[in-house]
């Protein structure tokens, strides 16, 4: 007994020290909630919204996040005038835009086991399936990156919780946002 009051309080401070240092992972690899959305964005999401689908993942420095849920196109607008500083317009996107994302995504699929919810439309043919799996091929050296007019972003050097930038993407025809956070 008086061995576990000693040893209880130690492994916690144990436990306490080491927290920074430990891989922190959230793959749930099947449908998430509005509460695990608002947890990774700060925001509580749109009651209008719905299929709602995160990931997230942090160790030392390298931090990640994906969020992606269904809702009208004006309300994904108004989500993103949240989540995002007032200073952040939506535009169309551009090739570096869509490059980045798909950098963005790539280093994601390396910690996550599935990532292929995260349907941004322009990377569609980026997918090959390996094993049964879908996996995203590398962007590197790739300058064919098809166009996608019905989808609107913005994305600001946040400094946010460790997170440097914050990325939003709306699939306007679909009616679909997306959300990236990344160190």
């Amino acid at each position: 007994m008086i061995t576990a009051l000693i040893l209880l309080p130690l492994a916690y401070l144990v436990y306490g020290i080491a927290w920074p240092f430990l891989t922190h992972q959230s793959d749930p690899g099947t449908a998430s909630s509005a509460a695990d959305v608002a947890e990774l964005t700060s925001v509580t999401p749109p009651p209008q919204a719905s299929g709602f689908r995160v990931a997230s993942f942090d160790h030392g420095q390298a931090r990640l996040v994906f969020v992606r849920f269904d809702a009208p196109a004006d309300v994904c607008e108004k989500y993103a005038a949240a989540v995002l500083p007032p200073n952040s317009k939506l535009k169309p996107l551009d090739w570096q835009d869509k490059y980045d994302d798909l950098s963005t995504l790539y280093s994601g699929t390396l910690q996550f086991h599935d990532l292929s919810w995260f349907d941004l439309p322009y990377l569609q043919s980026f997918w090959t399936s390996q094993g049964g799996k879908k996996v995203l091929r590398d962007p590197r050296g790739t300058d064919r990156i098809p166009e996608a007019p019905d989808v609107v972003g913005a994305e600001a050097d946040t400094h946010l919780q460790g997170y440097a930038s914050t990325k939003v993407r709306i699939d306007t025809s679909r009616g679909v946002f997306y959300f990236m956070r990344s160190n």
